[in-house]
């Protein structure tokens, strides 16, 4: 029914689960900003432009920035009078840190853990792991098997190859 292989399986999961969390940005002000803290830009054209520019002359792939929105997502490093420094994260790990001018922030969110949408998923994934165990869905059926049906056995072929006298 429920083994002790499935049960550390759904107890390591269903511990891990919470760690990567569920979560949200939430509309802030740039007061509340400071370093690390994990944040989402929305950029004016000109802003966006420039940090466009600075990730390409880095070798950064520009389509890991959202273009069409003119949104960076990434952690900050520091702020200095009119420019914060913004480390972003790209495709394959490429990280580089763009100089985001003050002025140019239109829209900022900071990234937050949703404790409702934690317990909602961590709910689920419990609720679906007591169904799929106490349910049988993988463990099959107890009752022993029956004779197997001749018809859809495929017959086997073997050939020997004697190889003995390549050992004398």
């Amino acid at each position: 029914m429920f083994d002790r292989f499935a049960a550390r399986w759904t107890v390591a999961l269903l511990a891990l689960l919470p760690m990567t969390g569920c979560y949200t940005y939430r509309e802030a002000s740039l007061a509340s900003l400071s370093p690390g803290a994990q944040a989402r830009l929305r950029l004016d054209q000109d802003g966006f432009g420039r940090v466009a520019n600075q990730a390409a002359m880095n070798s950064f792939p520009v389509e890991s920035l959202d273009l069409s929105g003119r949104g960076v997502i990434g952690r900050v490093v520091e702020t200095e009078g009119d420019v914060m420094t913004m480390q972003l994260r790209g495709i394959g790990g490429a990280v580089f840190d763009a100089e985001v001018p003050v002025l140019a922030v239109q829209e900022f969110a900071l990234r937050q853990l949703s404790v409702r949408r934690t317990i909602l998923a961590v709910g689920g994934v419990a609720l679906l792991s007591t169904v799929t165990f106490t349910a049988d869905w993988l463990g099959g059926t107890t009752s022993p098997p029956g004779p197997p049906d001749t018809d859809d056995l495929a017959p086997s072929f073997s050939i020997l190859v004697p190889i003995g006298f390549l050992f004398r």
